[in-house]
């Protein structure tokens, strides 16, 4: 599921909006878009963030929001389906014991935390592989976001020295 436009408007009313940054109005009256973080997505766990943009923005200044935007999207799409899942798995498992180890309780609802570290091993167990190329995937992409922040910030020094 990709963070998409209506989302974040859905997700982020100007009740529960979180405004960074500041609005900086240039000599011909544009305005600088603000950067907006919203609540946190009920099953990925992760704020909305709606990127700042400025009217004049350079190559690498455009390219560095839509690296940003795209890992924000990487990162939301594998933590919805993770977490899902996830949900699944343990309801699944917890059911599963419940009926087998406990069939003449039928009020009892939960197990214990012994219980619950079986699935909780079996679980990163078979997700091991998906956490190691997230992770690969998402260190390329935050280096990839370090190296065009630092020739953005170089170009603005540039800019600014002449």
């Amino acid at each position: 599921m990709a963070l998409s436009g209506r989302l974040f408007e859905r997700l982020c009313t100007p009740t529960n909006i979180k405004i960074v940054g500041k609005r900086h109005v240039h000599k011909n009256n544009q305005t600088v878009c603000e950067e907006m973080i919203g609540p946190a997505h009920p099953i990925s766990n992760l704020r909305a963030l709606q990127l700042g943009r400025k009217h004049n923005e350079t190559k690498y200044e455009v390219k560095l929001r839509l690296v940003r935007q795209e890992t924000q999207m990487f990162n939301q799409e594998f933590w919805v389906e993770h977490n899902t899942a996830f949900k699944q798995g343990r309801e699944k498992f917890i059911n599963n014991l419940l009926a087998v180890k406990y069939p003449t309780e039928k009020d009892k609802k939960t197990l214990t935390s012994e219980e619950m570290s079986e699935f909780y091993r079996e679980f990163m167990n078979q997700q091991w592989r998906n956490h190691l190329q997230y992770n690969l995937d998402w260190q390329k992409r935050n280096f990839k976001i370090i190296f065009l922040t630092g020739i953005v910030r170089i170009q603005a020094l540039l800019s600014f020295l002449r």
